[in-house]
This record gives structure tokens, sequence and C-alpha cells, in this order.
């Protein structure tokens, strides 16, 4: 999906979009993407 989609989506239900993270699996799966975990936490900590 892409973040205009997401917008729409929180739009419509009444959520504020507070951002995404779009991170790639293929060459690094997510579990062992230390930075995308940590920003994915930071966006957490945020909501």
């Amino acid at each position: 999906m892409c973040e205009n989609t997401l917008k729409e989506i929180c739009d419509y239900l009444g959520m504020d979009f507070k951002g995404s993270l779009a991170v790639s699996a293929r060459a690094n799966p997510v579990k062992e993407n230390k930075e995308a975990l940590d920003r994915a936490y930071r966006m957490g900590t945020e909501v």
C-alpha cells in the first residue's frame, strides 16, 4: 500500500495518520534490520 492510501484509510476511520515505515525484506529480513526496528519502536512510542 502506498502512503496516500494509508492516509485515506485513516481519514475514513477518523484516525490521525502519524507516518509509515517502508522496509524491504528481500536482502535483509526486517527482524534482522536493527535500524528499521529501532525506528518502528520510536514511532510506536510517539503514538
